[in-house]
């Protein structure tokens, strides 16, 4: 799973002129992950609605649109944030629906 460290190649093109960009790893993820994940709990939602929307609400400012770009598991999280969040745009890439053969 990629880590904030996987971004930095691409962070500088990806600063906006008039605002500011951010890269973060989820919970047990990258910078946060512990040293080991035995007996370790975590889930898909909390990563949306704790750590997503934290740093939504840290960085929104009401006098500049609020852009989202996700990547895999990012571009879902946007549907799972609490209903509080605003975002005027979001890119996704690497986004899977998933798809299981039946029959």
């Amino acid at each position: 799973m990629p880590t904030t460290e996987s971004f930095t190649l691409v962070a500088p093109d990806g600063q906006p002129r008039d605002g500011v960009a951010i890269a973060f790893d989820y919970r047990g993820v990258g910078g946060s992950a512990p040293d080991s994940l035995v007996g370790y709990e975590m889930d898909y939602l909390d990563w949306a609605r704790f750590d997503l929307a934290t740093v939504i609400d840290a960085v929104a400012q009401p006098d500049l649109p609020l852009l989202m770009v996700g990547h895999s598991y990012g571009g879902h999280a946007l549907g799972l944030l609490p209903s509080r969040c605003r975002m005027d745009g979001l890119y996704t890439f690497g986004t899977g629906a998933g798809w299981h053969r039946h029959g």
